[in-house]
């Protein structure tokens, strides 16, 4: 029976990271035609994007506090509903204020899908790296059809309700399933009742390393992958849709070693691993930033995106062998670390681009990379201290 509730988590997992890649990917992927039909400016535009992750953030900043009290399947079904229907109403909004708000609410709902789901597949599997790995798959192969279902369907001539009608169809599927077919929890397994005062004074300032090193690989996956068509066009000088080409191979390389992790993986989160992921990350990228064509670069950035894919799923996986009281508050602190990231990484990118070129800035993402490896040892070296104290 557990392994059958396993399996089912997984499932339901699986599906909620696949209704977060559609709801993330999708406005960036139709950004054009959004602008056009709601009359926006860029700085309209940059302010719509940004809504998304601002709503997430103040989500896994706020509720990790309170998840432990509320029942799981009704978090993540109304998570998901609420999800899509913020998916859906981008198709029917017609201001940039209604289009604010609906992405304000799909990043609250981001956030809370993310920590839940995290937090159940830490607490209630028995390998949670690689049933990590497994469910995030599913983020990346979404990531990657979204773009080009929607092209499609452009091109095809749907309307363009239709095109977010439909799109929102997954995304209420995983609400939905969470609702209908979530195994009941439970009692929490052995192990996540340790003494309290304890338990506050390991978890800070590991977490907050932790945190920082998600912060770091948020910065340096999302950094390159949201770069990586520029410079190619302007160091390698190719045509754009080469480019576009390249990208989809790193992404597929992202989604294939999660894949390939999900098997072979340390079932628990583990320093040594991670650590080496940083460092076989930052060293695959040194080499595709100095390859002497664009063909090298791009098959060496589908290997930066192999080597990339274990580091999220295991920060997480250590969080909470770290933490074993405290699942869901070191989940928030992570995912609030990638949200911070994700915000302030590319920024950096783009005043270094300003100032030293494209090429030159590149560079900072071998060393987020490194970062990665740094944060992770130090916070282990905090943690034993901590641990030694308390003998």
């Amino acid at each position: 029976m557990a392994g059958t509730r396993a399996r089912r988590l997984v499932v339901l997992g699986a599906m909620s990271f696949a209704a977060v890649g559609v709801a993330v990917v999708l406005p960036g992927a139709v950004l054009p035609l959004l602008i056009e039909r709601l009359g926006l400016q860029l700085s309209d535009a940059g302010a719509l994007l940004a809504a998304q992750p601002l709503g997430h953030l103040c989500t896994v900043l706020l509720l990790p506090y309170g998840v432990s009290r509320v029942d799981s399947r009704w978090l993540l079904g109304l998570a998901g509903l609420l999800l899509g229907s913020a998916v859906a109403a981008l198709g029917w909004v017609s201001n940039w204020q209604g289009a604010l708000l609906a992405m304000l609410v799909s990043g609250a709902s981001i956030g809370a899908l993310e920590v839940g789901a995290n937090t159940v597949l830490l607490l209630y599997t028995t390998q949670p790296n690689r049933v990590l790995n497994l469910a995030h798959l599913f983020f990346g192969v979404a990531s990657v059809l979204t773009p080009a279902l929607a092209a499609s369907a452009v091109e095809v001539g749907l309307s363009w309700k239709w095109l977010w009608s439909m799109a929102s169809v997954p995304v209420l599927a995983a609400g939905l399933s969470w609702l209908a077919f979530a195994p009941i929890p439970g009692a929490r397994p052995p192990g996540h009742g340790m003494d309290r005062a304890r338990a506050d004074g390991e978890r800070r300032w590991p977490t907050v390393a932790l945190a920082m090193a998600m912060a770091a690989y948020v910065g340096a996956e999302i950094g390159f992958g949201s770069w990586y068509t520029k410079y190619l066009t302007v160091a390698h000088e190719v045509p754009f849709a080469v480019a576009g080409r390249g990208l989809a191979l790193y992404w597929g390389g992202l989604t294939v070693g999660r894949l390939l992790l999900s098997l072979w993986a340390p079932g628990h989160g583990s320093v040594p691993f991670v650590t080496a992921l940083g460092i076989a990350s930052a060293a695959v990228g040194v080499c595709a930033l100095a390859a002497p064509g664009p063909m090298t670069f791009v098959l060496l950035s589908a290997m930066l995106g192999v080597t990339l894919a274990g580091i999220f799923p295991g920060l997480l996986a250590l969080a909470a062998r770290w933490h074993p009281a405290h699942v869901e508050r070191a989940t928030g602190a992570l995912l609030a670390g990638a949200g911070c990231g994700q915000m302030l990484f590319p920024w950096a990118m783009a005043w270094a681009a300003a100032y030293g070129g494209v090429a030159r800035a590149m560079w900072l993402y071998p060393a987020l990379c490194l970062l990665v490896s740094a944060t992770v040892r130090w916070g282990e070296r905090i943690r034993r201290r901590q641990r030694m104290l308390h003998l």
